[in-house]
């Protein structure tokens, strides 16, 4: 554009661009596109946390021309859990497995869905972006130090906005209650990583509450398919830290 051009005003609702830029991120991420995933979710959270930023009111926006258009809406904000499958098998150099949950989450724009409170709603938007980008740094940490402390700073960041809520056990949501285990599987997973014995027992420990804070609900009928597949999850991730609960730090394991 010619910068004497008068430059057209766009109409954006903040929470739905919040939403189409995590759920690029999400897709760039699944692609491998790791970079270009952390700055979309990093986006995303400058528009979910700017001075415009309440969900619903109207801002002046001039869309970016490196995004491209995409089907990154989602209406169902369960979607995460039904695309969900079993935590990644890697294994430390003492053969111990990590069981990261590796999978970055889509977000709606449907006011409501993680909350009929709105405060609530936001905090939960902000922590699942704080959880993809703090997924990244996981996922592509191999080993390295200074990439899992960021991830592990990201994931307790994230659960410092969520954890008043969700403290005393389920809140009644499908996916507030897979996105909390799914948190804290992978602050398990990253202290276990960094040879961290204490937390990750702590950690290990508070996904076991939060599981069986939720346990009653599955007894309930009748189960949709969105039920089953957090009842499929949430034992995955049980399986996850009873597992770390067992397995030795790799500083105490015998040598080869």
């Amino acid at each position: 554009m010619n910068k004497d051009e008068p430059r057209t005003t766009h109409h954006v609702d903040v929470t739905s661009h919040v939403a189409e830029l995590n759920n690029l991120g999400v897709q760039q991420f699944e692609a491998r596109n790791y970079q270009t995933a952390v700055d979309l979710f990093r986006e995303a959270l400058e528009w979910k946390t700017s001075p415009v930023g309440d969900s619903g009111r109207i801002c002046q926006f001039h869309p970016p021309s490196d995004h491209p258009s995409s089907s990154s809406f989602v209406t169902n904000p369960c979607t995460p859990i039904l695309k969900a499958k079993a935590p990644t098998d890697e294994y430390g150099s003492d053969g111990q497995p990590f069981l990261r949950f590796s999978q970055a989450l889509e977000i709606t724009q449907c006011s409501g869905a993680y909350s009929g409170n709105q405060v609530i709603n936001e905090v939960f938007l902000s922590a699942i972006i704080i959880w993809n980008m703090g997924l990244v740094y996981h996922c592509t940490s191999r080993g390295r130090q200074d990439r899992l402390k960021r991830a592990n700073a990201l994931y307790l960041k994230s659960w410092s906005l969520v954890e008043a809520f969700v403290a005393t056990g389920s809140r009644g949501n499908l996916m507030v209650d897979f996105f909390t285990q799914a948190l804290l599987n992978n602050l398990g997973s990253c202290c276990q990583e960094m040879d961290h014995v204490a937390d990750t027992r702590m950690w290990s420990d508070h996904l076991i509450y939060y599981a069986q804070s939720i346990a009653a609900s599955f007894t309930q009928e009748p189960a949709d398919a969105v039920s089953e597949r957090l009842q499929e999850q949430t034992n995955n991730f049980v399986l996850n830290a009873i597992i770390r609960l067992q397995c030795r730090p790799s500083f105490l394991a015998p040598a080869a």
